[in-house]
């Protein structure tokens, strides 16, 4: 399973390779919405981590958006402000297939992406 994580916060994103490393998942990170978009139409990930402050003009709902626009089916999960409602409804209207509040429970995530895995 190959993984695109695109967290601009380092120490969410180192966390979260390494859990996902450890579990034989290959991650490939990146904290440009534009450029998690190239790398989805170079060569589709399994699933795509997306937070909402992902640098660029695109954040990361959009980013979301535009991926679901090109493959309905790619999962796509958007890590967020846990307060913010709006952020949240914003994101599964836009598609996504899980929304995270910041702080990130690492387990929970690592959980939903090895369930993302076993359907595969």
């Amino acid at each position: 399973m190959r993984i695109l994580l695109a967290v601009p916060s380092d120490s969410v994103s180192s966390v979260l390779e390494a859990l996902l490393t450890a579990r034989g998942i290959e991650v490939v990170t990146e904290t440009s919405g534009a450029r998690v978009l190239e790398l989805c139409a170079e060569s589709e990930p399994d699933a795509v981590v997306v937070a909402v402050d992902v640098v660029g003009a695109h954040d990361g709902v959009e980013v979301c958006r535009m991926l679901k626009g090109r493959s309905a089916r790619l999962p796509v999960i958007v890590i967020g402000p846990s307060a913010d409602e709006d952020v949240r409804a914003r994101a599964l209207e836009a598609g996504a297939t899980g929304y995270y509040g910041v702080p990130v429970s690492p387990t929970a995530l690592v959980k939903e992406l090895e369930s993302i895995r076993s359907k595969a």
